[in-house]
């Protein structure tokens, strides 16, 4: 039990890290994605960007039950918001250009810049329902429905990565770090007919 304790304590939930790291080569990055604790240790070697992701979601599941969905449902709404469209994979957010000294930087997409301008332009349209004050700072749980046309060519944890960042640039969540977003337990994929939707439902996140 102690251990259980410390673990709970020190190291869940986990998050997930990622870094660019420039090559030999010109132009060239290398994207590096690990695990890390809570208290900041690293908790694996580099792994693909999409299996850290779900790693990340199977640890913090299976090592935090009270925030399983049957009990999330229970606590404290802070936020529902819709976003039209289809979500963006966080694997197509990030592209290496040049600069205008030729050098090689990574920039955000035009594509994924276009994502975050459209969802601001909605304003407080935005919401479906709103309890609170903007940013949200306390420690929260996220739960994702994206409704789309053949859902199944999606990856969860990719779409649940876009969203993060879509909250934290338009200053809905003031951080997407594991101290506010402890999970994102729930979130799923729904196949429609009709135009394509992201449900973000935001909760308080009781221990």
């Amino acid at each position: 039990m102690e251990n259980e304790n410390t673990i709970r304590k020190y190291l869940i939930p986990v998050t997930v890290r990622t870094e660019y790291l420039g090559t030999d080569t010109k132009g060239g990055y290398e994207r590096i994605s690990y695990l890390e604790c809570a208290n900041g240790e690293i908790l694996t070697v580099s792994l693909p960007f999409d299996w850290a992701q779900y790693l990340a979601m199977i640890i913090n599941r299976r090592h935090m039950k009270k925030l399983e969905r049957n009990y999330v449902e229970n606590t404290t709404p802070l936020a529902v918001i819709k976003v039209p469209g289809l979500p963006l994979q966080k694997t197509g957010s990030k592209i290496v250009a040049e600069d205008k000294k030729g050098n090689p930087v990574i920039m955000d997409s035009p594509v994924y810049l276009k994502s975050i301008e459209n969802a601001m332009l909605l304003g407080e349209d935005l919401f479906i329902q709103r309890w609170t004050q903007l940013p949200i700072n306390e420690p929260i749980t996220i739960t994702c429905v994206y409704e789309a046309h053949e859902a199944e060519k999606y990856s969860l944890p990719l779409c649940n990565a876009w969203v993060l960042d879509l909250l934290t640039k338009l200053n809905i969540i003031k951080s997407d770090k594991a101290n506010v977003v402890k999970n994102m337990d729930g979130s799923r994929f729904r196949n429609t007919r009709k135009e394509p939707s992201v449900y973000i439902l935001i909760r308080k996140w009781v221990r």
